[in-house]
């Protein structure tokens, strides 16, 4: 019960860690890019973000539960959740591409779309590693 209640309080400071530098970058960021560019750095982080649900299903909080119950297949799960979220994020990114031409952005728009929706998958790949 301590360990739980310690490991808990660790998450919980981790977590608070997380959102006070989040909260400083996004201050500096929103200062030094203007008023313009953050718009336009923020729709191409929420628009990626949109998309991100399709790469991973909820898949990895299911990896965990299931290596935690049976860890001699651990290799066999991981293999199957890493080949399904490679092949969805390269579906995903692919139909990022597209909606965002079909909605004619500015090119510099849809360069920051791209490269934050590959940022994306790279962040949900990961995920599956932590």
């Amino acid at each position: 019960m301590v360990s739980t209640a310690k490991n808990t309080a660790y998450l919980l400071f981790a977590y608070i860690y997380q959102k006070l530098i989040a909260l400083f970058y996004f201050i500096i960021l929103a200062r030094f890019l203007g008023a313009d560019n953050f718009g336009k750095y923020t729709f191409a982080l929420s628009f990626a973000a949109l998309f991100s649900v399709l790469i991973d299903f909820g898949l990895f909080k299911v990896l965990t539960r299931e290596i935690a119950r049976d860890k001699e297949k651990t290799k066999k799960y991981f293999g199957n959740v890493l080949g399904f979220c490679l092949g969805a994020g390269l579906i995903t990114l692919v139909l990022i591409a597209i909606v965002i031409n079909l909605l004619k952005y500015p090119l510099i728009t849809r360069q920051l779309v791209y490269l934050t929706g590959l940022v994306v998958f790279l962040d949900t790949l990961a995920l599956s590693f932590y």
